[in-house]
């Protein structure tokens, strides 16, 4: 107590011992000044623990002045010798340097917010008055030092009244609390906080607003001037400070400048001394503003929060700028050159694809030491020679494991083709307007490594018309009709279509496929109840002229005519001999103004399709002058070549047989009869062909041909007999009976009394007539569901009866969208035609011309007419394909590879959408070359 001195300052070290004498709390309230000072000065106080009977519920407060040597720092709201205001509780808490509080050599000292239960009443300010307890417990001292309140003013009489407050201005239209309305919209002080994250929206606002409007007038604050008469001198804040400084953001509500980029922007910043100034405290020393934004702007968080400022707004200003976006633009032209490449690698394997070449040698990798490489990698290197310089950067400077031109990824990208095209097909059979019904098409084929390799094709409705595709090859380990059941159904829902959906079935009349208990086709109906079994009509047909050619005398001639083509094939010595008598005949020809022989090889008879026999017949009656005369000079026992024994044997009996009379009338029958069926054959083989179309071709054929057997004498002398005898005149034969006998079975024994009569008994009539009892018979089922199909066409629909009318909609029942209205429907069709002098005939004209919104059962009807397949020919013609792709030299490629090369070779319409298949290619497996975006 020695150092306490009337009229003088005391210390903290006067408190302390002040608490222990007084036996009471001392509430230290140190103003918002010097931050190193207040943690120090701001506390409550305790008396030592040594001291009996503490009353720790009654508080004093104590109010600080300053000392002008202890704080005399510029700048801050109160000046040396006069007491603070107290700002409320309320805004105290919101700073965070208010929310902690030092303790002092004394234990249990806690903040001056700490609760209290005390009711009664402390001393401040020196005088008897003290204020209540506020609503939160805490002394509240805010009453007793506020410049307005009664107790400042009974405690200060005299004091005048040197600062105003936060919002006192000298405008009176100021107010003094928040502004109403937008005036304080993204003021930047309700952002000092700690923690808080802003997205950039509410930054640019911020920004934006940084000012306030033109003709805001800014409040003043008075400070002491002894050089002023008034004492006083009022500043404020300038609007040239704020632009000039881009940094600077004036809160309306606080009346003080912040730093923009300190408080937005601001990552981390240790606090000393002033640090708070700008950016958790405003600057409202207008006095000495300029010289605290310079210390703030050599500060290194400021230039930190500066630089983040800086490239934010460059980068809303200018997107391109942006990190994101720069690593999107760079990923996207890493994309493009990287889908650059996998093109280049594609194209080269399309081109194998397509045209059904080698993809590869026997090794192209690193450790094959052969210069082939294969053609892929030939047609790699004839890529960069031409200048693509994108591929051949990235095989000479790109890493050596992600070429992407290994036979392991040859593989991948050749299924990701054949997976594109497979997608392709499905999308088109989705895409048809109403509905995605579709027919399949199966038949087999054995390949070159002996497996039996099953294809499917499918066929739906594309712009009004059929189009027929093969969808995918499946290896069989089985073939029965369970089996190769379950393989199409495996197949349909892998390729995501619903076998529900399947419309009709068409395969060849095999007992594993067209079998009614076990057969494929009634398998089939427990997966799709309405696909309907129909035979192949190319197979039909086919049969029809197989069986119709049971006469004992046409099978001897198809039987020789195969030996005598075999005779020639295997033997090259044979053949040139054959070849050098046909230009003898060309030249004896020509010289007599006759045609040549174009053909100079005999050619096998087709086994399966009849087409080809008709076409093998065409041209051995081309080349039977040749064949004569090369016979001949073999049997010649005086040829210059001699000939051994065996091949003289054969070619005798060749020659012998080849020259009867049989013989030239069966080849002079059946090459007249085949020519009937050559343009239904090569008709029925068609994709687009259409049941209502098949049934009208083939019931003109058999029509005609009941009238070629009602005119059998004429018929048979003007085409057969001319034939025959032109060919006897080549072979000196001269046409007879042969020798008959009362019990003949081995050939006809018809009478007859001329050689004429007795050749169109015995081979001619029963040949039409087989043909036409098979052309009948066998295409009954067809006939029955064209027939329903044929009576709606408008120019045959004066045919239509009410029992036809019935059997159609009974048929068609489940599938008309609108069942109930058929018979108005059909009637309104009626009168459309009535007056039209050409009505459509075909069904592809009748499917174009009628309108689906107005008649859509007869258009469902048309269409699913439009939807059977008349033959499996497609899959057939894909069998050819896979032949020519799976041969000896290529035996051991995967199901997957086959697919995909047997897709690329058939599908040729099918234009390749590289970015789809590059793609499907990165979905499939991680890779090393990125090829798609990350950002995306």
């Amino acid at each position: 107590m020695k150092t306490c001195e009337d009229k003088s300052w005391s210390s903290m070290l006067h408190l302390l011992g002040l608490s222990s004498v007084l036996n009471c709390c001392i509430e230290s309230v140190y103003p918002i000044a010097n931050e190193g000072f207040r943690p120090l000065f701001h506390q409550s106080i305790y008396p030592l623990e040594t001291t009996s009977n503490i009353d720790r519920e009654a508080k004093f407060g104590i109010l600080w002045s300053r000392d002008g040597n202890l704080d005399n720092q510029p700048g801050f709201s109160f000046e040396p010798n006069h007491f603070a205001l107290l700002i409320p509780d309320k805004e105290m808490a919101e700073v965070p340097c208010y929310q902690t509080s030092k303790v002092w050599q004394q234990p249990q000292l806690s903040s001056f917010f700490k609760e209290v239960t005390r009711t009664e009443k402390s001393t401040a300010c020196g005088v008897g008055e003290v204020s209540g307890v506020t609503d939160h417990g805490s002394v509240d001292l805010w009453e007793c030092a506020t410049e307005s309140s009664s107790c400042y003013k009974r405690c200060n009489p005299n004091l005048e009244d040197t600062r105003t407050s936060l919002c006192h201005t000298e405008n009176p239209s100021v107010s003094s609390t928040r502004p109403k309305g937008d005036a304080c919209a993204f003021d930047i002080c309700d952002y000092v906080t700690d923690g808080i994250s802003l997205d950039a929206r509410t930054k640019i606002k911020i920004i934006e607003n940084r000012m306030p409007p033109v003709g805001y007038h800014f409040p003043t604050t008075h400070y002491k001037d002894k050089r002023r008469k008034s004492g006083y001198s009022a500043r404020h804040c300038k609007r040239v400070w704020l632009e000039k400084y881009d940094l600077l953001c004036y809160s309306q509500m606080k009346d003080g400048i912040y730093c923009l980029a300190c408080i937005l922007f601001l990552a981390e910043m240790k606090y000393y001394k002033d640090d708070s100034i700008f950016v958790r405290a405003p600057c409202r020393d207008w006095k000495h503003f300029l010289e605290y934004w310079q210390l703030h702007e050599q500060c290194q968080y400021h230039q930190n929060s500066k630089d983040k400022m800086n490239n934010f707004m460059s980068s809303h200003y200018d997107p391109s700028l942006r990190i994101d976006t720069k690593i999107t633009m760079l990923a996207s032209a890493n994309l493009e050159k990287n889908v650059a490449i996998m093109v280049s690698i594609m194209k080269c394997l399309e081109f194998c694809g397509r045209q059904g070449i080698a993809i590869r040698g026997h090794r192209d990798d690193t450790t094959s030491t052969s210069i082939n490489k294969g053609n892929f990698k030939a047609l790699l290197d004839m890529r960069i020679d031409a200048g693509d310089d994108v591929l051949k950067q990235h095989l000479s400077e790109g890493p050596k494991n992600a070429t992407y031109i290994s036979k392991t990824a040859q593989n991948e990208l050749l299924e990701c083709i054949g997976n594109f095209i497979k997608l392709k097909i499905v999308s088109e059979i989705k895409s048809q307007e109403g509905h995605n019904i579709f027919a399949i098409e199966a038949d087999e084929i054995r390949d070159i490594s002996n497996w039996e390799q099953l294809g499917i094709a499918v066929r739906y409705i594309k712009n009004h018309n059929a189009v027929e595709r093969i969808l995918a090859y499946v290896d069989c380990e089985s073939t029965t009709g369970e089996s190769i059941c379950n393989a199409i159904v495996q197949c349909l829902k892998d390729c995501g279509l619903d076998p529900l959906m399947c419309r009709a079935q068409t395969y060849d009349g095999a007992g594993n496929m067209s079998g009614r208990l076990k057969g494929c086709r009634t398998l089939f109906l427990n997966y799709a109840p309405k696909a309907q079994y129909f035979h192949c009509a190319s197979h039909i047909l086919n049969l029809s002229l197989s069986q119709s050619c049971t006469q004992l005398e046409v099978q001897c001639m198809m039987s020789t005519l195969k030996d005598v083509a075999l005779f020639f094939k295997y033997s090259p010595k044979r053949q040139r001999l054959l070849e050098s008598c046909i230009e003898t005949v060309n030249s004896e020809r020509i010289s007599a103004g006759n045609s040549k022989i174009n053909n100079q090889k005999v050619k096998l008879l087709c086994e399966t399709r009849w087409v080809e026999r008709h076409t093998s017949l065409e041209e051995f009656e081309e080349m039977y002058a040749g064949v004569i005369e090369c016979l001949s000079k073999i049997c010649d026992a005086q040829s210059r070549a001699p000939w051994d024994s065996k091949t003289v044997t054969e070619a005798r009996g060749l020659l012998s047989s080849i020259s009867t009379p049989g013989f030239l009338c069966a080849f002079a029958c059946n090459r007249y009869l085949f020519g009937f069926t050559r343009s239904l054959s090569l008709l029925l083989q068609g994709s687009h062909q259409d049941v209502v179309t098949a049934y009208q071709e083939i019931a003109l054929i058999r029509d005609e041909l009941k009238d070629v057997r009602v005119r059998a004498d004429i018929e048979f002398k003007e085409n057969v007999i001319s034939i025959m005898e032109k060919l006897s005149l080549v072979s000196g034969t001269s046409i007879s009976i042969p020798r008959r006998c009362n019990h003949q079975t081995l050939r006809g024994n018809v009478e007859a009394g001329t050689p004429e009569e007795y050749w169109r008994r015995t081979i001619f009539i029963p040949v039409v007539d087989h043909l036409i009892s098979e052309l009948t018979d066998r295409f009954q089922n067809l006939s029955q569901c064209a027939v329903r199909g044929l009576y709606l066409l408008p120019g045959t629909l004066s045919s239509l009866n009410d029992q036809v009318t019935c059997s159609i909609k009974e048929f068609f029942n489940d599938d008309m969208p609108t069942p109930s209205n058929f018979d108005q429907e059909l009637k309104l069709w009626r009168r459309k035609w009535l007056n039209i002098e050409e009505p459509p005939s075909t069904l592809p004209t009748a499917i174009h011309a009628t309108n689906a919104l107005m008649f859509p059962n007869i258009h469902r009807i048309f269409t699913l007419l439009l939807l059977i397949p008349v033959s499996s020919a497609t899959v057939e013609r894909g069998n050819s394909a896979l032949k020519s792709i799976k041969t000896s030299q290529r035996s051991t490629m995967g199901q997957e590879l086959l697919n995909a090369l047997t897709l690329l070779q058939i599908h040729r319409d099918i234009e390749l959408n590289y970015q789809q298949i590059v793609d499907i290619f990165i979905r499939k497996n991680p890779r090393r070359m990125t090829s798609n975006n990350p950002l995306k």
